[in-house]
């Protein structure tokens, strides 16, 4: 009887200490990526606060700040359902093909940008605030349950369609590289970046409901119109090969880098831009251009066959860094403050050359408006307030006139 009892309390503790065994078995979260396991092992801060070489499930759900597992080559992310109050995950340039971010109800923000990804679910992300996923293999994506997104950049994926008329707190948006038809921002009231560059098919987008708009970038779509004078903080505007015809930036006092390339407009007035920094007019059909009203700029590029009057007489040539007028057959005189400085200073085309007389303020009273005609000989020296005429004499006197203004 004694050697039956003495059996059974073996028994049973054989079969507790196998309970015991499986329970601390269950309570570690299986992670099959090595790298993802090293770097959850060697995270700083902390996460295997026990120093046991294994992430149990209490430390995972007791970290609930930061996890950061960017470009260590893994593959798979299994195990990452575990941290249900993770409130970050940067896991952007792996090979990461598989997300489940279903029981992550706490994440706030994430980065997956530069994976494998072709689908996610963030359905049940209800508190996502910023999803960064550029350069995946997405081709749909629903946010209609995530109203608190304010961050979404899908560039480089696949996406042909969007619907963002759930996320009203949106504020930064970039499609830039997706195969996208149309997108409708009227939800949108609190959107303040907006980039869809190399978008191919891409129709006009009205950013009527967008006043609070303070960058657009729109390149190489298909752009007929575009309406900026309600959006008062505009302060970065790139529009490069659309189809427009005319731009009015009258009303964009914030306005800091200005940048135009490769439309069909004619005229772009900058009078109005006293807080202009950059600018760019690079293959447009614009004749003239004036920047006297610019005492910031520090940046000027210009372009164009059309191109037959500048005046960067502003007052403030000093300050530039960039200087440039290019390929303008065109153009003759580019007024400035100082021909000596801009010689030494600034690029332009062999056939222009810099002067400093830019109105008839500038000429002298006695040759502004003067009428009579008289010879020179030897050929004069012809400023701008003066010119030969007729400009193909042959004679070796020549007629000189001032200019009229």
């Amino acid at each position: 009887m004694s050697q039956t009892k003495a059996n059974m309390k073996k028994f049973y503790l054989i079969l507790t200490l196998i309970f015991t065994l499986n329970s601390i078995s269950a309570q570690i979260v299986e992670i099959p990526d090595a790298v993802f396991k090293s770097a959850l092992l060697n995270h700083d801060p902390i996460i295997d606060s026990n120093s046991d070489g294994e992430i149990q499930v209490q430390e995972a759900q007791n970290f609930n700040t930061i996890l950061d597992v960017q470009n260590l080559g893994i593959g798979d992310l299994t195990g990452i359902e575990a941290f249900v109050n993770l409130n970050e995950l940067v896991c952007n340039n792996n090979s990461i093909d598989l997300l489940d971010l279903g029981s992550l109800n706490a994440l706030e923000k994430l980065n997956c940008a530069a994976n494998l990804l072709q689908t996610i679910d963030i359905t049940q992300n209800l508190n996502l605030k910023q999803l960064v996923i550029n350069g995946n293999d997405l081709v749909t994506l629903n946010t209609t349950t995530n109203v608190d997104l304010e961050v979404l950049n899908l560039a480089a994926n696949a996406i042909t369609n969007l619907d963002l008329s759930s996320n009203v707190a949106l504020k930064d948006l970039k499609l830039n590289f997706n195969p996208i038809e149309t997108i409708d921002l009227s939800s949108n009231a609190n959107l303040i970046d907006f980039s869809a560059t190399y978008c191919y098919d891409l129709q006009n987008v009205d950013f009527s409901n967008n006043q609070l708009l303070e960058a657009i970038s729109l390149w190489y779509s298909n752009q007929t119109t575009i309406d900026v004078s309600s959006m008062s903080n505009l302060s970065f505007l790139y529009l490069r090969s659309l189809n427009l015809t005319s731009l009015d930036v009258s009303n964009n006092s914030e306005l800091y880098n200005l940048y135009v390339a490769q439309n069909n407009i004619t005229n772009v007035d900058v009078s109005s831009n006293a807080s202009l920094a950059y600018l760019t007019l690079d293959n447009l059909l614009v004749s003239e251009v004036d920047v006297t009203n610019n005492p910031n700029l520090v940046w000027l590029d210009l372009s164009g066959n059309q191109l037959q009057s500048v005046n960067a007489k502003n007052g403030n040539n000093t300050i530039f860094t960039n200087f440039q007028i290019d390929n303008a057959t065109a153009l003759n005189a580019i007024c400035v403050d100082d021909v000596s400085y801009a010689n030494a200073n600034f690029i332009k085309p062999s056939t222009s050359f810099f002067t400093e007389i830019c109105s008839a303020e500038d000429c002298d009273p006695v040759s502004t408006g003067f009428t009579d005609g008289f010879e020179n000989f030897p050929v004069p020296f012809i400023a701008p307030c003066w010119t030969a005429f007729p400009a193909n004499s042959n004679s070796s006197y020549y007629h000189v006139k001032s200019i009229s203004y």
